[in-house]
């Protein structure tokens, strides 16, 4: 029995893992479901003895994801900084997209681009590591480290778009723009900086 069980885990995770590929680089919508099972190694209909859609195969997608991110805003140390526990957490959600590399595009562009559903289950299944996310923010304005006026649940969802967005954008080329070893620190400086250097106004002499 343990056996079994754990030959379906490994086939359920294999089904998952070529759904992630396939859905990143040919799109969700293009791919065909039993090209998933194919792609796994195994029968046809096997994926069907998992998930009763393609649908269900991307919610299973979306949710490991968002745990990985939930796991990654548990590393953020409390004692540092608003812009050293966001660049943590950055660094630390970079770390499992780099072994996770089709699930964490997968991701990105569901969150920047999905339907309305999707988007909806994103919200729902990301609620947990928005809310560690507000939390450092809401102690950054305890701190007067950051002043603004939006809720911090609110500037968390966008931190993490801003982000992914970022991550889509590196991952276009080796010469795209930020650099993948610089996305932490690029990120977290244009949310909490904007893009452009304090300096004198061109008015002034």
């Amino acid at each position: 029995m343990r056996v079994n069980e754990q030959t379906k885990a490994e086939t359920r995770q294999a089904l998952l893992d070529a759904a992630a590929q396939a859905f990143a680089r040919h799109g969700y919508h293009q791919t065909p479901i039993d090209s998933v099972s194919e792609a796994a190694g195994v029968a046809k209909g096997t994926i069907y003895n998992y998930f009763s859609s393609k649908e269900e195969v991307l919610h299973a997608l979306i949710h490991d994801a968002c745990q990985l991110a939930v796991d990654a805003a548990e590393t953020t140390p409390g004692s540092a900084s608003t812009h050293a526990r966001l660049e943590a957490f950055v660094q630390a959600n970079l770390n499992w997209a780099r072994k996770r590399t089709p699930l964490a595009l997968l991701f990105a562009r569901e969150l920047l681009g999905g339907d309305t559903r999707t988007q909806a289950l994103i919200r729902e299944a990301a609620a947990p590591c928005v809310e560690k996310v507000a939390a450092i923010l809401q102690a950054g304005i305890e701190r007067r480290e950051i002043e603004v006026d939006a809720p911090p649940e609110a500037l968390a969802f966008t931190f993490l778009k801003l982000t992914n967005m970022l991550l889509l954008q590196s991952w276009e080329s080796p010469t795209s723009w930020p650099r993948l070893r610089d996305l932490p620190a690029t990120a977290v400086s244009l949310f909490l900086h904007g893009v452009a250097r304090a300096g004198p106004s061109r008015n002034e002499p």
